[in-house]
């Protein structure tokens, strides 16, 4: 059977690779596909144009800073920073993307085995996740992976564990103010950790201002996104 060209998928983190806390009590990984022959350009055009009114806007948009109102978006009310969110969650669902997730939970792990009882954790997440969408990422001919190389753990994971499974896979290093995609992914992490504090229970006062009302983060943006899944 012909295979459908190369995928770009675009990927960052959330979290970090030290002890459990509140604060980060899982590492997730997002990420967002862009087929052969799909064109964003104009959705891109939009949405920087939409952004470049907004008090904030002439940064990329990096949603961990923007929900705990940290550089460089001190200072910058409250509803801008919600509407460089909505800007950048309307770009997601109206461009011809489709976007994944996966994570790991970090407690119980012991502190001093952590970097490798970490790595065999996502390892394993990635490798259920690459298997439950073995079909799609084997439709392509190659899957080039965008990354900013922001964490050293990330990038021979996901080269492990794809070529692995038999998928020709490259990574090219990229930044968030290259692309909105990575931007994006960037959300779409941070939106994956936000649903698991909406399933403990445990958001923090910042994320509470930011969202609302836990009911509304669940409605307006984690069943939209579901839509876009791969």
């Amino acid at each position: 059977m012909a295979k459908n060209g190369v995928l770009k998928l675009f990927i960052d983190e959330s979290g970090d690779p030290g002890v459990f806390s509140p604060h980060s009590p899982i590492y997730s990984i997002g990420f967002v596909a862009l087929e052969p022959g799909v064109k964003i350009e104009e959705h891109e055009r939009r949405f920087r144009e939409r952004i470049s009114r907004l008090d904030g806007g002439e940064y990329f948009v990096h949603v961990g800073n923007l929900i705990r109102n940290e550089k460089p978006y001190k200072g910058v009310s409250p509803a801008n920073r919600r509407r460089l969110f909505w800007n950048l969650f309307f770009f997601a669902m109206q461009s011809p993307i489709r976007i994944s997730a996966v994570h790991c939970r970090k407690e119980g792990i012991n502190p001093r085995n952590l970097p490798s009882s970490l790595n065999v954790r996502l390892g394993k997440e990635l490798r259920l996740w690459a298997i439950e969408h073995l079909n799609y990422l084997k439709s392509f001919e190659k899957v080039q992976i965008y990354y900013d190389y922001g964490q050293s753990l990330v990038d021979p994971l996901v080269t492990g564990v794809l070529l692995g499974l038999g998928i020709d896979a490259e990574f090219v290093k990229c930044s968030q103010e290259d692309t909105v995609l990575l931007q994006v992914a960037d959300m779409v992490c941070e939106l994956e950790l936000m649903k698991f504090k909406y399933s403990e229970g445990s958001f923090t006062h910042s994320e509470q201002e930011f969202f609302g009302l836990r009911g509304k983060l669940k409605k307006d943006f984690i069943a939209p996104l579901k839509k876009k899944a791969f």
